[in-house]
């Protein structure tokens, strides 16, 4: 857990600013599930299953009982069921970090290694996949670093008329004109994730197979021949009772019941 230290820290601060006392009951939590990974590694099964799974128990009950929603903490608990072989919740879990922690290389490495080992090889969609190439920065970049991006290119432009103002015969119209580019860019970007992050969820398979459907009940016929597995992503579209309508990358809509599912 190389992220323990860190996420002891903030652990702690949470406490302290909430008030909280003692805080001593969620810093204990958080050694035992440490302590717990700590000694699995080195202990013959079922031994190490069953201390990964007592870690995990820990890091669930921080962050349930103790309203403690923390990056490192979802990584360390993502951590937990990626060495169980539970790749949806492990890929659920470093979903809700990566959105607390965007820019942690171990979480991204961690993400990719469970994503590669899903049973289903679900393409994105010819058209997402054209997107995701053009608009590369759009998707490769975190929104803290768009924002700032956006915030030196907008304070280029005001500089600019500013020299301008001040010096009229300045040579300045092409890095004016260069400025507003990245400006608008990063600015729309930055909008539209920021609508995404708020409207839309997203998701993950958490049952070892599910039967996607083409309405919300078993009496619709499936969606496809074979079942689906732990670990597949969608984004969620709809609810209806007991099942919810959703999208698959590959750009496909179907019905999944709302039980064998995790919302990011």
């Amino acid at each position: 857990m190389r992220q323990g230290i860190w996420c002891f820290i903030v652990i702690m601060a949470s406490l302290a600013s909430s008030g909280a006392c003692p805080s001593e009951s969620a810093a204990e939590l958080f050694i035992r599930a440490n302590d717990f990974f700590r000694k699995a590694v080195n202990s013959p099964e079922p031994e190490r299953s069953e201390k990964i799974r007592q870690a995990a128990s820990l890091y669930e009950r921080i962050i349930s009982e103790k309203k403690i929603r923390n990056g490192h903490l979802y990584y360390n608990l993502g951590n937990c069921h990626f060495h169980l072989g539970e790749l949806g919740r492990a890929i659920l879990n470093y979903g809700r970090a990566e959105n607390l922690v965007p820019n942690n290389a171990d979480l991204k490495q961690n993400l990719r290694s469970a994503r590669s080992r899903r049973t289903d090889a679900i393409q994105k969609s010819q058209v997402r996949s054209i997107y995701q190439t053009i608009f590369f920065w759009h998707y490769r970049l975190s929104l803290g670093a768009k924002l700032l991006l956006f915030s030196v290119a907008f304070s280029i432009i005001w500089i600019v008329l500013l020299l301008k103002l001040l010096f009229r015969r300045a040579p300045l119209r092409w890095v004016l004109i260069l400025s507003i580019f990245p400006t608008a860019a990063f600015g729309l970007s930055s909008a539209v994730e920021y609508y995404a992050v708020r409207s839309v969820q997203s998701g993950v398979i958490l049952a070892e197979t599910t039967i996607p459907r083409k309405g919300p009940g078993e009496s619709y016929a499936q969606s496809f021949k074979e079942p689906l597995h732990d670990g597949t992503e969608f984004r969620l579209m709809e609810r209806e009772g007991e099942w919810v309508r959703v999208q698959l990358d590959n750009g496909v809509v179907c019905w999944l019941r709302a039980r064998d599912i995790g919302l990011i």
